[in-house]
């Protein structure tokens, strides 16, 4: 797993941590059952403060990316959809893969009118 930090863009540590590993996810190149490195260790490896790495972490868990369990660390789930890059028809990209499951369980009409336009 490749991780690294820009400490002097404007794009929050968290969020550049997510980008990394969310890539590497939807890339295959981290495949299911991968185990991420500790929070500890990786804040380590980084040089940044744990809570950033839990932050990232958290971020990338309620896109159902990863899932984590007190002494079992943190791993990569399967995706049961194809892969972000898939279109329909080769122009119109998957919307349904682009929205996380967080955001398609949230109970709000407008929402909910936005994702079935979509």
């Amino acid at each position: 797993m490749k991780v690294s930090v820009d400490k002097l863009s404007k794009v929050a540590l968290y969020k550049q941590i997510v980008e990394h590993i969310a890539n590497q996810i939807i890339s295959g190149e981290l495949s299911a059952g991968y185990q991420l490195p500790p929070e500890r260790q990786l804040a380590q490896t980084l040089g940044i403060n744990r809570t950033t790495v839990l932050n990232a972490y958290r971020e990338l868990k309620a896109e159902g990316l990863i899932d984590s369990h007190v002494g079992r660390g943190t791993v990569v789930l399967e995706r049961s959809t194809p892969a972000i890059h898939a279109t329909v028809g080769g122009n119109e990209p998957i919307w349904e893969y682009l929205l996380s499951e967080y955001t398609k369980r949230i109970d709000n009409d407008s929402i909910s009118d936005i994702l079935e336009l979509i």
